[in-house]
């Protein structure tokens, strides 16, 4: 997993570990109703590099990482179309160790811009590097001695990142990477040249979903379905 997917995580200590399910839609998976995002300021992204499909299976991972995590629900088609079945079994047991202290994702897993995508001569893969901002939309129980949650980072840092995506063979589907090393060695230097720079966090859309994820009750000891093929 790379720096950028770790970091989508990494701020509630999971997440950037999900990737993608190789395209294989598993018997008995789940295809709950996908909540609305809401982009602050009515600005939704926008570059035309939004229409590139390595870059709407990156969005359709992020939410699907978002929509799993909420519902407690890994079985749900929305995450196992976009991500290996080792990284949901892994995501899956993050969220069942939250214990007293739950969190939702008030919106898509990573905010992002999509700045370039580069892909492998052969169509089997790319490289979409981002512009990450930082502070998850996160909606938390308050704490009793009124501090902000720790989790909480602020909105003002961007960094560039880029994350590796494939292309199933016999489905078709692209999906994130369960192996961002062995990957990375089919780009060139140039692709990571600009990875942990600093880059305009203003420029990335913010969306959140509508209605807002309702918390679970704690504690959180399991999920609400398992995994369908253990990691």
């Amino acid at each position: 997993m790379t720096r950028w997917a770790r970091g989508v995580v990494s701020v509630v200590c999971i997440a950037a570990t999900v990737i993608c399910l190789a395209g294989r839609k598993e018997p008995g998976a789940t295809m709950p109703e996908q909540p609305r995002v809401v982009w602050n300021d009515g600005r939704a992204p926008d570059s035309p590099l939004e229409a590139d499909p390595w870059v709407q299976a990156l969005r359709a991972w992020s939410e699907g990482v978002a929509l799993s995590w909420n519902t407690g629900d890994f079985t749900v088609s929305q995450l196992t179309d976009h991500a290996t079945a080792e990284d949901v079994f892994r995501l899956s047991r993050a969220y069942a160790i939250q214990g007293d202290d739950p969190f939702t994702f008030r919106g898509p897993a990573a905010q992002f811009e999509p700045l370039e995508v580069t892909e492998l001569a052969d169509g089997s893969g790319a490289a979409v590097q981002v512009c990450q901002r930082y502070g998850m939309p996160l909606k938390t129980l308050p704490r009793s001695d009124g501090t902000e949650d720790a989790r909480t980072v602020d909105w003002e840092v961007g960094n560039v990142s880029v994350q590796y995506l494939e292309r199933d063979d016999d489905t078709g589907r692209r999906f994130v990477t369960g192996n961002p090393v062995r990957a990375a060695s089919s780009y060139g230097e140039e692709v990571r040249a600009a990875v942990g720079e600093w880059c305009e966090p203003d420029s990335v859309p913010v969306g959140l979903f509508e209605p807002e994820p309702e918390l679970p009750d704690p504690p959180v000891t399991r999920p609400v379905h398992a995994p369908l093929v253990d990691g």
